[in-house]
């Protein structure tokens, strides 16, 4: 091999490493908000288990503490200017992504629009909701979330359609080794039957694994098409703090997959905020019998000196236990978030990224991410 073509492999290396990482899109949720009291996701969002559109009650609460400056009502629909019936929750977002990896001497940079979304969920009387959603994700046209939800009670509902099924910490970030290691990255939402128990005290939500219907769009991994049974179950402690367990097991194509996992949201005091998640997959291959484990695990800490602006410190690692079937990872580094007024969002990260399957060496990621959203 001449040295041009050692040149073009390893820029063909860095930049699908880079396209792997950008290929995610952040869903709009806030489960570090557990602090301000919401231990559950369905205070705020149509959905149970969190992610995409807020109900009026969530637009309107998250004037209490998004944005380092808002006015009233501003935090609603096209600034207020729209003034929807409580049975009806609409929205959208548009994030743009400017990225740069620098890997062994060499810098890789891409800038362009990750998303563009909307999504509306109707109420047909006091219990049945209709949602749907449609969007280009790095230029993939896909319907990410589309599904129907009954509220039996105030406490039990049953949900069937399309969205990520319920494991560990849904957080915006997909990119987190937890989301995207384990099937649960952007592209990779699934046909689901759900039921979920919800009260003041905690929750229990089960949720069978259908697969992923061939409808045309675009899926980043062939894991959305494996099919299988999730259960989560999480305490909430304090008002500011929630516990839990959560395990998935699935039979696709190629591999039977076992995950355990343990997660932790918490507020420590009124400025400091904890997500930690730590995971137990074990793979089995079904052509040949081979197996292979890992434990993976993803810490955020977060500090809030000011409202609208947050410190962030991420730390992912991936350890292989067993087998070949996982390729060791791991990425550390601060970030700062900042909501200036709702509606906007600037973020920016600067990690310390180590991939086996890439490269030998660590690679440095600054990654800079404005977000619009009505």
């Amino acid at each position: 091999m001449n040295f041009l073509n050692v040149i073009l492999s390893r820029r063909r290396r860095i930049l699908s490493s880079l396209l792997l990482f950008l290929a995610a899109t952040p869903a709009l949720a806030f489960p570090e908000n557990v602090r301000y009291g919401y231990a559950s996701c369905s205070s705020c969002h149509v959905s149970p288990t969190g992610g995409g559109v807020l109900t009026q009650y969530g637009r309107k609460s998250a004037e209490e503490f998004l944005a380092t400056w808002t006015r009233e009502g501003e935090n609603g629909l096209l600034w207020g200017a729209v003034d929807l019936p409580d049975n009806v929750a609409a929205g959208a977002n548009v994030r743009h992504i400017n990225y740069q990896r620098s890997l062994d001497g060499m810098k890789t940079s891409r800038r362009f629009i990750m998303q563009a979304e909307g999504e509306i969920a109707v109420r047909f009387g006091k219990r049945l909701w209709l949602d749907f959603s449609r969007g280009s994700y790095n230029k993939f046209e896909q319907t990410q979330r589309a599904y129907a939800l009954f509220n039996i009670d105030d406490n039990f509902y049953v949900r069937a359609g399309k969205f990520f099924a319920p494991h560990g910490i849904y957080e915006p970030d997909h990119t987190t080794i937890t989301r995207r290691q384990l099937g649960f990255d952007q592209g990779m939402e699934t046909v689901n039957a759900e039921s979920g128990f919800i009260s003041e005290s905690g929750e229990v939500i089960v949720a069978a694994i259908l697969g992923n219907p061939k409808t045309g769009d675009q899926s980043i991994d062939p894991r959305s098409d494996d099919k299988g049974l999730v259960i989560r179950a999480a305490k909430y402690l304090g008002g500011k703090s929630q516990a839990g367990v959560s395990t998935v097991s699935t039979n696709g194509d190629y591999f039977t997959r076992a995950i355990a996992g343990a997660f932790v949201m918490t507020g420590i005091g009124d400025d400091f905020w904890h997500l930690g998640e730590v995971d137990y997959e074990k793979k089995q291959a079904k052509d040949h019998g081979g197996t292979g484990s890992a434990l993976l695990s993803h810490q955020k800490l977060g500090w809030v000196p000011v409202r609208g602006v947050t410190f962030t410190l991420d730390w992912d690692a991936l350890v292989r236990l067993r087998g070949n079937f996982h390729s060791r990872q791991w990425s550390f580094g601060p970030g700062i978030q900042w909501f200036p007024r709702p509606h906007f969002e600037v973020s920016f990260q600067a990690l310390h990224v180590y991939q086996e399957a890439r490269s030998v060496k660590p690679a440095q990621d600054l990654k800079l991410m404005a977000h619009f959203w009505l």
